[in-house]
């Protein structure tokens, strides 16, 4: 298992894949569109899970809601409509992520798969934390031998 460093946690709503600078720059007025007035959302993290799936896991994740019936709503409205405008714009979301959630470690081999899941079964209901969502940013992520370098592009803050 590589664990991800603390420095490298971020929560990521929506993996885009392969972008070039022309698509880059499309996101970036697409989100400053988009999030141009939006709040800070409440928000918990809550259960370990594996994905693409929790008996195999590849990733080890925490996921992440709205802190209450309100804010999930209003998370998942922004999440939904931020979906479908990078879809009306030529980007698709990878459908094999589980929602928003925060990646902890990513299993180096298959042999690493046996008895994770048990480990993680009584934390995937568990509250880590509670916090706020205070801006998104766009993120390059580069794949290194090391572990994933995420670059910061741009953040978008979120009002008060």
């Amino acid at each position: 298992m590589r664990w991800v460093e603390a420095d490298n946690y971020h929560l990521t709503w929506a993996f885009l894949g392969e972008v070039d600078d022309d698509g880059i720059m499309s996101l970036h007025r697409l989100l400053k569109s988009e999030l141009q007035g939006e709040r800070r959302i409440q928000a918990v993290a809550k259960g370990l899970t594996g994905l693409p799936k929790f008996e195999e896991p590849r990733v080890v994740v925490c996921g992440v809601r709205g802190r209450d019936e309100a804010e999930e709503s209003r998370r998942a409205a922004l999440e939904t409509r931020l979906k479908a405008s990078f879809a009306a714009r030529g980007f698709v979301a990878d459908r094999r992520s589980s929602g928003p959630h925060i990646t902890l470690g990513r299993v180096q081999a298959a042999t690493e798969w046996t008895g994770l899941s048990d480990r993680m079964g009584p934390a995937r209901n568990r509250e880590f934390a509670h916090f706020s969502i205070t801006s998104l940013t766009l993120y390059e992520s580069q794949l290194r031998r090391e572990g994933s370098l995420y670059l910061p592009l741009q953040s978008y803050e979120l009002r008060g």
